[in-house]
């Protein structure tokens, strides 16, 4: 039923995908409460679409759900982070075992957009913009893999760590990160145009 589309199912991709976001982005600190009277409010829907968002984000490891103080955004510690990272690094390279055998014109599409985005901004982007990229780079990669399974593990593991990059963003050298980035998509992208995906 999770792969149906329909206004409910797309509704709650859309608020899971948004809340998501800016608990990465740091919207919504850690040890911040949500209240789902105000995101309700805010999105122009029901609480009950709500409750099921903030549910769905609890078992991806996002925010605490506490009886009797509310729903808390989580902030991992060190072991935490190192933990989720050494297992995300991990399953990866069963990635090719896992991904589509053809790959659908859409997501080289996809991928071409991100990649003239980077381009013409790369430059000029702020620590936010280059987490976002990175964000739809990471969903577009995640597109190639047809195991259900194993795409919402590495999935649920990639957004536990990504508000990390914006609580450490001082440390680096954002151009320098912004090249970087660049050249991956671009080699993602020429791999994806042949066909392979051993690259990822």
């Amino acid at each position: 039923a999770e792969h149906l589309e329909t206004p409910a199912r797309n509704r709650f991709t859309y608020l899971h995908q948004e809340i998501r976001m800016r608990i990465c982005l740091l919207h919504y600190i850690p040890g911040e409460k949500l209240y789902v009277e105000d995101l309700a409010k805010e999105f122009n829907v029901g609480l009950s679409p709500v409750r099921r968002v903030l549910s769905r984000l609890e078992a991806d490891g996002l925010v605490e759900i506490v009886h009797g103080v509310g729903i808390i955004v989580v902030e991992l510690d060190d072991q935490q982070l190192k933990d989720a990272y050494d297992l995300r690094v991990r399953l990866l390279a069963m990635f090719g075992d896992m991904a589509v055998l053809r790959i659908p014109p859409e997501i080289i599409t996809r991928m071409e957009e991100l990649e003239k985005e980077i381009r013409l901004r790369k430059h000029e982007m702020t620590a936010e913009d280059f987490s976002r990229l990175n964000m739809i780079f990471v969903d577009i990669t995640l597109d190639l893999i047809q195991n259900y399974a194993y795409r919402k593990i590495l999935e649920r593991l990639y957004y536990q760590t990504a508000a990390f990059f914006m609580q450490t963003i001082h440390a680096v050298n954002l151009r320098e990160e912004n090249d970087i980035f660049h050249r991956e998509v671009k080699d993602v992208l020429s791999a994806l145009k042949v066909g392979d995906l051993e690259i990822l």
